[in-house]
């Protein structure tokens, strides 16, 4: 709590003597540290969650009658703060609008949903009032499977589900308190009807919900893939320069089974901190005075390589003229040899300042070529 800024806030100025006296009489335990006093609040006071509610407090007690009105107010704005409330407000709005339905599930959990995710240290309740509320959840994970469990159980198999909370994990001997937002589909996401074909919840619906959320808040990067683990049989990470921005994954059938589940179910689980971080400012520019340049390549490659690499070779050598790339058709069959499969990339060069010349993008192509060649042993078809 600042003074100063409290004054700012509600336009009286309130000294030592009386903020000392208002925090004592709310029970508030604080350090006065030259005007900023720092605060810990007490359990009863759960509304007390930001500086502006002890502000508030000080209104209160003063008298919100004694506080003289003014008709104008002056101020500047310096410098924009990042605020994790309204990062979490337009993350729930855009999951809503992408057909996901928001859940709250308990934060206490039973042994019996942790032995599945063994590498998360859980942490037990001292005095639990029951072994189902035995356990601080580790993971959201559980939490939505018990909730597509349930669903399941009253005839309802076509879900998109999210939730936003706090998980309680180990870390360096202490254990630590932290949000996370986690999302989980599974059957369909359009049933089939007599004008539109059935398409089912999968790793390429989130992969869509991963990317625009990447592009909305203002991060490049690409798809990379996940290890193995205790709960993605198989998974995805978009990597950026900041690190990784959220992972997605198809659930194992071992934590599915835990929850009498027995068809896939897909989850992502986003990185909250790096979402919150400033975002990249956003430039307005012209519309193209230039036309494009439209390419295609065409390259044969081993089934093991991820169209994620390729993708990555492309974009680096393709200088800042490249300005899309387009994967538009990927054959495995009897028509190419085994082991093998052909992919083809449509890309787009443009120039903003003059008209490109057609040698340019010969020459940006032969570069790609061989980069493609020789880190991936990928073959011009």
């Amino acid at each position: 709590l600042s003074r100063e800024r409290a004054a700012s806030s509600i336009g009286v100025e309130f000294d030592d003597k009386f903020v000392r006296a208002t925090l004592d009489g709310l029970g508030i335990i604080y350090e006065n540290k030259g005007g900023n006093y720092e605060c810990i609040i007490p359990s009863f006071r759960p509304d007390l969650e930001r500086e502006i509610d002890l502000s508030e407090e000080l209104a209160r007690v003063y008298g919100f009658d004694k506080i003289e009105s003014k008709t104008t107010y002056v101020g500047h704005v310096t410098t924009i703060v990042p605020d994790d409330e309204n990062t979490i407000d337009e993350l729930r709005d855009y999951c809503a609008g992408a057909g996901f339905t928001e859940v709250i599930t308990n934060s206490l959990i039973s042994e019996q949903d942790v032995e599945t995710l063994a590498d998360l240290k859980p942490l037990p309740v001292v005095n639990p009032l029951s072994r189902e509320m035995s356990i601080m959840r580790p993971s959201l994970l559980p939490g939505l499977l018990g909730a597509i469990s349930y669903n399941l159980r009253r005839g309802e198999k076509n879900l998109n589900l999210f939730e936003y909370g706090n998980i309680f994990q180990a870390e360096k001997k202490k254990w630590v308190e932290s949000p996370q937002f986690t999302g989980v589909a599974c059957g369909n996401r359009v049933s089939k009807g007599w004008r539109q074909d059935q398409h089912t919840n999968d790793l390429f619906l989130l992969k869509g919900v991963v990317y625009d959320l990447a592009n909305r808040f203002g991060f490049d990067g690409s798809f990379g893939e996940l290890e193995k683990s205790i709960v993605y049989l198989y998974g995805m990470s978009w990597e950026t320069s900041s690190g990784s921005l959220a992972s997605i994954g198809s659930v194992t059938s071992e934590l599915l089974e835990n929850y009498d589940i027995d068809f896939p179910v897909v989850s992502f689980e986003l990185n909250l901190e790096l979402l919150g971080s400033s975002r990249e400012t956003v430039h307005f520019r012209k519309l193209p005075q230039f036309p494009s340049i439209d390419r295609d390549l065409s390259l044969s490659v081993l089934s093991s390589v991820s169209i994620g690499e390729l993708e990555s070779i492309i974009q680096k050598n393709g200088t800042d003229l490249l300005r899309a790339t387009k994967l538009y058709d990927l054959y495995e069959g009897d028509q190419i040899e085994s082991g093998m499969m052909s992919v083809t990339f449509s890309l787009s060069f443009r120039s903003d300042e003059r008209t490109l010349r057609d040698s340019e993008i010969d020459s940006i192509m032969e570069e790609i070529i061989s980069e493609t060649s020789s880190e991936l042993d990928a073959k011009l078809r």
